[in-house]
């Protein structure tokens, strides 16, 4: 493993308040997702609306846009900030205290003074399915618990670096990109044509879902393979069978190694990674 991963320890946090922080922040990225679909050109795969890394904000970080700027949330302090294309912050908004509609109404007004001129398309969500939250309902963030905040944070650090050293070394892959439908962070090897995902290996790590409520890391093979493979994965890490087919290391079997937690996720992914990439 490179010497350029820098991890952060993650923590037992209770599972409750983790995913508390979780779905707040994952309603705190429509509000980017909603900018993105205001002032970014379309992209058939939705791909305008995915979002990068700031390790020194702690911020997942959109697109830049024709005007050059980038919106960002600031996970520990969920705090959106607007950015200009040098990656200064031009304003700040903390979320704790306002509502979905405030924050997309404080976003707008900044973009137009940062542009000196009026938005032609007002930010607004998508409709698609979400994780049930008040806030969805008009409720205000809430950040009273800024431990489980600074632990998902933690989470989304470590994710994109370590998957960043692993897609250094693959041929033919994505980069390591948070996409807000799921708010997962994801990338996807090709095992068929170049540049054709068709065929492909999806790895990443989710900070939770229907499937787990704690994070966990993931690698899946598409399609489905019609013989799936038995082979014991190391760390901690199991085969998910239900629904879909993949590797999976959950949080609670990382928690248990505080000493060498990076070693131990890098493990599980070259291993399953070999195993699944045999099935090609």
């Amino acid at each position: 493993m490179s010497d350029s991963i820098l991890w952060k320890t993650v923590h037992p946090v209770n599972i409750d308040r983790l995913a508390e922080a979780r779905v707040q922040s994952h309603w705190a990225i429509q509000i980017l997702s909603a900018l993105a679909d205001a002032c970014i050109p379309v992209e058939a795969d939705d791909s305008h609306t995915n979002l990068g890394w700031r390790a020194d904000l702690e911020a997942l970080v959109g697109r830049e846009t024709p005007d050059g700027f980038h919106l960002a949330l600031k996970i520990p302090f969920l705090t959106i900030s607007l950015l200009d294309s040098f990656g200064k912050e031009f304003a700040s908004l903390p979320l704790s205290g306002k509502t979905i509609e405030e924050s997309l109404q404080w976003v707008a007004g900044v973009v137009e003074r940062f542009t000196g001129r009026t938005m032609e398309q007002v930010p607004r969500l998508r409709d698609y399915e979400m994780p049930d939250h008040l806030v969805g309902s008009g409720a205000t963030f809430d950040r009273s618990d800024p431990e489980a905040f600074q632990e998902l944070a933690n989470w989304f650090h470590n994710s994109f670096s370590l998957l960043d050293d692993i897609l250094e070394w693959e041929e033919d892959a994505t980069l390591a990109r948070c996409w807000p439908h799921h708010f997962d962070v994801g990338a996807l090897i090709s095992m068929g044509k170049p540049y054709d995902f068709s065929e492909s290996i999806g790895l990443g790590m989710s900070p939770g879902d229907s499937s787990y409520s704690e994070p966990y890391w993931y690698i899946n093979p598409y399609p489905n393979p019609e013989k799936q493979p038995e082979e014991e994965l190391p760390s901690g890490g199991h085969w998910h069978r239900e629904g879909w087919f993949g590797a999976v290391l959950r949080g609670s079997a990382v928690w248990g190694n505080p000493e060498d937690q990076a070693q131990h996720c890098r493990q599980f992914i070259d291993a399953a990674l070999k195993i699944e990439k045999a099935l090609y």
